[in-house]
């Protein structure tokens, strides 16, 4: 049990620890009376609401996302469980319920639709403070003399969880984000990858007296615009995200090294998730909430070398997929293959804008040259994962022994004034044709051509 004291006369316990519900979902509990209350009434209730505070430079307001709705467990007289002359007793009453939560909210502007609750969100920074919270909270109220005369209340907070009914249709395309460098170094010369460059080197360098080859080159990171978290269990998921990078070569490199380029080794890669979220003027800011690191290929480069293809104008479309290397996925907890479990809250555009962004570090190596890329953002919009009821649908063995429905054709059949004759119907224990779709098509036809025959359009 998970035990939030409001009062010292009154507390709330869940049976769930980890408070963690989904809409349409059950929440069971109790609640515990701690004090000696005795009253002629005593009503308790229970209910289950929901807020969104949205703090920003334009907007500081509250919004009531999922109204309380009471639901009374108890009401009558309450005595002493051992003695009614007792005047202290310590032993608790208590009262189990089992309340559900709500699969939609009412539109705010009296449209009787009713739309899917959001996720719980906690978004923090200097100028943006956006929340989502919901709350169980039971009540007892204690009459006198028909009126009330005194109120505890318990409130626990529950982090809510949003799910699709159905697999989104994600688009295919790619979103991408480079950085582009210039180095000139000796150690591009053939046989001279381990020759350090001096200073003497640079300062004639500088001056134009030695020459060295140049190198310049776009570093690429490409990955899907739009992601859907994955259900453990289910058979539709999406499978591994993609996470390609590629390396193009720029036209100021030298001109030897464009048909050769030197080789690209990947030394660090490192992908998080941020959540930003809007100002006044439709700015993503950053907010101060934590990075959740989602992907890193350090053990994997520890034992196995990654050379990044050259974008060329003799090789084009070439990339690594990091992705599917790392098996890189994402769950409500983060990536299955890390530790890190934190929370990843989807998009959310109902009262509190919300959005998320990677964040990917990186660091190259051309001919023992390293090159750090850190920081890196690549906006992505990410979908909630299917419902679990779906995991527990696609599992289930197929139905045997039973019959498929009968398939109902009424309505392309002829009418009844266009049947046979019964003298020309065929006999019982033949089998009619099948009607054809040309069948239907033909019917079809000669109906029209009655109906403008009978408006005279023909």
């Amino acid at each position: 049990m998970t035990v939030v004291c409001g009062t010292p006369t009154a507390e709330i316990q869940l049976l769930r620890t980890d408070r963690i519900y989904v809409p349409g979902e059950v929440i069971t509990g109790q609640v515990v009376r701690k004090a000696a209350v005795v009253s002629p009434r005593v009503r308790v209730s229970v209910n289950i609401f929901g807020e969104a505070w949205v703090n920003n430079a334009a907007t500081i307001k509250t919004i009531s996302i999922l109204p309380g709705r009471e639901m009374t467990i108890f009401d009558g007289p309450l005595h002493h469980p051992n003695d009614a002359n007792e005047e202290t007793s310590t032993d608790p009453v208590i009262w189990p319920f089992t309340l559900r939560i709500s699969t939609g909210q009412c539109n705010l502007y009296g449209d009787e639709r009713w739309k899917d609750l959001p996720a719980s969100l906690d978004v923090r920074s200097n100028v943006v403070y956006n929340w989502i919270r919901y709350w169980v909270r039971a009540e007892i109220n204690i009459y006198g003399e028909g009126a009330a005369v005194g109120q505890f209340r318990a409130p626990i907070p529950i982090t809510l969880r949003t799910y699709r009914s159905d697999r989104a249709i994600i688009p295919a395309t790619f979103a991408s984000q480079d950085a582009c460098i210039g180095v000139k170094s000796r150690r591009f010369l053939p046989g001279m990858e381990d020759r350090k460059t001096t200073v003497v080197d640079k300062i004639m360098a500088s001056f134009g007296i030695r020459h060295f080859p140049l190198v310049h080159f776009h570093f690429f990171v490409r990955t899907p615009d739009v992601i859907q978290l994955e259900t453990p269990g289910f058979e539709g998921n999406w499978g591994t995200i993609p996470l390609y990078l590629s390396v193009a070569i720029y036209n100021k490199t030298t001109e030897s090294l464009q048909e050769r380029p030197p080789k690209v080794r990947l030394k660090k890669l490192v992908v998080k998730i941020k959540p930003v979220a809007p100002d006044f003027s439709h700015r993503w800011l950053d907010t101060d909430s934590y990075e959740q690191e989602v992907l890193s290929a350090h053990d994997y480069l520890l034992h196995n070398e990654v050379f990044i293809p050259f974008f060329t104008r003799w090789r084009q479309n070439t990339s690594i997929d990091m992705g599917a290397l790392l098996n890189f996925r994402l769950g409500y907890e983060g990536n299955p293959n890390m530790e890190s479990k934190n929370n990843i809250v989807p998009d959310i555009d109902l009262h509190v804008r919300h959005r998320n962004c990677f964040v990917i570090d990186a660091e190259v190596e051309l001919c023992n040259i390293p090159f750090v890329f850190e920081g890196m953002r690549i906006p992505v919009r990410i979908l909630d994962a299917v419902h679990p009821e779906k995991v527990a649908e696609s599992m289930a063995p197929a139905p045997t022994g039973l019959q498929a429905p009968e398939r109902r054709e009424s309505w392309i059949r002829p009418p009844p004034d266009e049947a046979p004759p019964p003298d020309e119907a065929p006999p019982p224990d033949e089998a009619p044709p099948p009607f054809t779709a040309v069948d239907a098509l033909d019917h079809d036809l000669n109906s029209w051509l009655a109906y403008q025959a009978a408006l005279g359009r023909t």
